[in-house]
């Protein structure tokens, strides 16, 4: 499993829509759900989930997005967390 901010940044910043991409290694998308603060699908293809990221200032208790990730690998069911840093606009 792998997370691609899209906008060429290692950190998302808040009050901004950002493109970011999960891709699913050895892993069916069908059996994954993505869990966070501001997140929108946008749709999955070719092991990709394609989501937009929106988090509103002054929402967090920190300035760290918890995305959680639930899926199945043969039948076993998985979590994996993310914990992406969040920045104030320049």
């Amino acid at each position: 499993m792998e997370l691609k901010i899209l906008n060429g940044n290692d950190y998302l910043t808040y009050d901004t829509p950002i493109r970011t991409d999960f891709e699913w290694k050895n892993i069916d998308p069908k059996t994954g759900s993505i869990f966070g603060t501001g997140i929108k699908m946008l749709g999955t293809e070719n092991r990709t989930t394609k989501t937009e990221i929106n988090v509103p200032s002054n929402y967090l208790e920190s300035d760290t997005l918890n995305i959680k990730l639930r899926f199945e690998i043969n039948g076993e069911k998985i979590v994996k967390e993310f914990n992406v840093p969040i920045k104030n606009g320049e």
